[in-house]
């Protein structure tokens, strides 16, 4: 019989320390979690992929023990995921869906390409994108993307929220939200 051993643990914090992050974007997300209160997320395309490349934990208890550092699936669930393909045209869209099919992850995820491409036009117009508990019940989340000097979406900030708390705190998490995309420190970096 096989089991995992120690080095399982040191092969994934190198994994994770192989994301490098630039100093302006580490503190715009630590910025955004300071500022909301709550747990803040960064995330990078490499590639054809969205990959979250730091988190900010608060002191809150809600975690979503599922995201960490390299986690890059089910960008249809999130809205740190959401933010970045609402800027891609639709054939790339449909060609990331078509490689990663959409799984079910709550009784609120979308997983039709209908829904999927109405979800990330409505983010493509609001300039954010949410996940009403879509990737974690009793989770909520905000992200928005910033973008390179040629345009392109180059990543996405985004705090989490427990859900029962959203509802009286969603239009100031939004705002911190956008406002850490679209400074001016988060499209320097990017450009960098």
């Amino acid at each position: 019989a096989y089991g995992l051993g120690a080095k399982v643990a040191r092969l994934g914090d190198s994994y994770a320390r192989s994301w490098p992050v630039e100093p302006e974007l580490r503190a715009i997300v630590g910025d955004l979690g300071a500022r909301t209160g709550e747990n803040a997320y960064l995330a990078m395309l490499h590639g054809r992929d969205v990959v979250i490349t730091d988190i900010v934990e608060s002191r809150q208890r809600v975690r979503v023990h599922a995201l960490h550092r390299g986690y890059s699936a089910d960008l249809h669930a999130r809205a740190l995921g959401k933010a970045v393909p609402a800027s891609r045209d639709a054939a790339a869209v449909r060609e990331h869906f078509a490689a990663h099919p959409p799984r079910r992850l709550t009784q609120r995820t979308l997983v039709t390409m209908t829904a999927i491409e109405t979800e990330l036009d409505r983010v493509r117009r609001r300039g954010y994108g949410e996940d009403l508990e879509e990737f974690c019940e009793g989770v909520c989340c905000v992200g928005a993307p910033f973008f390179a000097h040629d345009g392109s979406a180059a990543g996405s900030v985004s705090v989490s929220v427990p859900s029962f708390r959203y509802r009286t705190v969603r239009g100031s998490v939004r705002d911190a939200v956008v406002d850490a995309a679209h400074g001016d420190d988060a499209d320097r970096a990017a450009r960098s």
